[in-house]
Order: structure tokens, then C-alpha cells, then sequence
């Protein structure tokens, strides 16, 4: 038999709300880096909910680099610059030219 949950008190919710706020304070949220995208690109190329670790055929554009770039608000024209330089013309040119061939990786994304 699972053990009874007990749910949170008004005054422990507050107590751990403080805690990550002050968290927070003390860990300010570092800037996006190509390393960033790279995980992403990945992840999108190497599974799918129904099929895990599926590879699906690239379609020839920056389609996930894109949304990326939407999703956090970035200059997509600035990243698509970079990656051009570094032999990323698609996204799986991304992973396979720009993010082994270079060492972009840590470079942020800004």
C-alpha cells in the first residue's frame, strides 16, 4: 500500500517559493549557446514520440534552427550567418558540419 501524501501547508509552499527565489538570484540564467541548438537539432533528428530513435530524412532547410530561434527569441538571420560560415546550410549540415568540424559549440547565442 502506497503511504498517504500529505499535501503542502500555505507556509511550506512560501518557504520553497523563497528558497528558489533566492536561488534564482544567486544562478542568473546563462545565455543560449550553439551547444544549445546542437542538443535540440539532435534530439529532433534522433527520435519521435511514436519511434524513438528514428532518423528522418532532412528536407534541406534550417526548418528546427528556425523554430529554435523563435522558441528563445533569437536573431534566426545572425545564427543562419554563423552556421553558413561554419558549413551548416540545413539542419543536419548543422550537426554534421558546424557542430563536429568547429568549435562553435560554446560560443553564445546572442
Amino acid at each position: 500500500m502506497e503511504p498517504k501524501k500529505q499535501k503542502m501547508t500555505t507556509e511550506q509552499h512560501a518557504q520553497c517559493e523563497n528558497a528558489f527565489l533566492a536561488w534564482k538570484r544567486e544562478h542568473p540564467k546563462q545565455p543560449l549557446a550553439y551547444s544549445d541548438l546542437f542538443a535540440f537539432l539532435d534530439e529532433k533528428f534522433n527520435s519521435t514520440p511514436t519511434t524513438p530513435k528514428r532518423t528522418w530524412p532532412c528536407d534541406n532547410t534550417l526548418k528546427f534552427t528556425r523554430a529554435f530561434c523563435a522558441k528563445h527569441n533569437l536573431n534566426f538571420t545572425r545564427i543562419e550567418k554563423r552556421l553558413n560560415e561554419t558549413g551548416g546550410y540545413c539542419d543536419c549540415e548543422v550537426l554534421l558540419n558546424s557542430m563536429a568540424g568547429y568549435e562553435i559549440g560554446a560560443e553564445p547565442l546572442v
